[in-house]
């Protein structure tokens, strides 16, 4: 991690003292805690928006920012996420299923409804399959996903990693990478996807038949199965808020009618191919998107000090 301290300290310095009269108090909350875990902090304000801050930037100041953090926001995707090979990732997911699992059972909650494993939740396929995708895993291969084709696919977190928000790492650069559509359980995982612009667009019933063999009954019951497209246009007006965009997307599903497993990926790919022209270009992380990123996630981390809002 050579790049990141260099360009926070000759960079950031200056960037940040220069628009918010707190400053002082803030780096040294900032440089009191370890760079990993600033990492892995919560981030969920990750795409473009209008910010507004205490103060006042000139424009030569925004330009110099804007520079610094999109080389920053570029430099942390460097450095946390990076590609691997199919058998290692292969092994960091199978590793957290079996860590998770043992857990669970030295507690023995495992299969009840106070169980915290949720392992069966994420699919695992073989070496030769993930031969055929891109794959990323975290620096500490404790996190990661894989790419197939334009499928978001395998996105996991070991339970012996505490951070907070690693979904919100992981999502913006598995779209930089092409990914637009995923699939999932219903309930807690769309409302996580739908912060990165993810729409559902067809449900699936539970099929016990091809359920995960290790499946909590008990805990999650059957629920649906919700494909998703990455489609920011269908949340003009919707403010990037989790509570408003989970009700969004409920009352999205409820409209969805059941659809066979098979025309749900059909569904997703369709949307594609007729919006790929308006798509094709859109990076998650691009300069023009690197302000919000940096502004929202350092202001988040510390609390709020330097009073940053984000508005859609």
């Amino acid at each position: 991690m050579k790049r990141v301290p260099y360009l926070l300290l000759n960079g950031g310095y200056e960037m940040v003292y220069s628009i918010s009269r707190s400053f002082q108090p803030a780096w040294a909350a900032l440089a009191s805690r370890s760079f990993p875990n600033i990492i892995g902090r919560s981030v969920t304000h990750l795409q473009a928006g209008p910010h507004r801050m205490s103060g006042a930037l000139s424009p030569e100041q925004a330009a110099r920012f804007s520079r610094f953090a999109a080389e920053l926001s570029m430099a942390l995707q460097e450095e946390v996420i990076r590609r691997a090979d199919a058998r290692e990732f292969h092994e960091a997911i199978e590793a957290a299923k079996r860590y998770g699992k043992a857990m669970d059972q030295a507690r023995h909650s495992y299969g009840t409804e106070v169980s915290q494993w949720r392992g069966a939740y994420v699919h695992t396929y073989s070496v030769e399959e993930y031969q055929k995708t891109k794959r990323f895993l975290t620096a500490n291969r404790l996190a990661g996903f894989a790419i197939d084709d334009d499928a978001v696919i395998s996105l996991f977190k070991h339970p012996a990693d505490r951070r907070r928000g690693v979904a919100d790492l992981l999502l913006p650069r598995a779209i930089q990478e092409g990914g637009r559509r995923l699939d999932c359980f219903s309930g807690v995982l769309p409302n996580i996807y739908v912060m990165h612009d993810f729409f559902p667009v067809a449900r699936v019933n539970f099929n016990r038949e091809f359920a995960p063999d290790d499946w909590n009954y008990v805990r999650d019951g059957e629920p649906d199965i919700i494909f998703m497209v990455h489609n920011p246009e269908a949340f003009q007006g919707v403010a990037k808020d989790k509570g408003l965009r989970g009700a969004f997307i409920g009352k999205e599903i409820e409209r969805l009618p059941y659809s066979t497993y098979d025309e749900g990926v059909a569904a997703c790919k369709n949307f594609i191919t007729q919006n790929r022209p308006q798509q094709r270009f859109r990076k998650c992380c691009s300069t023009k998107d690197s302000l919000p990123w940096i502004l929202a996630w350092v202001d988040r981390y510390l609390g709020g000090c330097m009073h940053i809002t984000a508005s859609d």
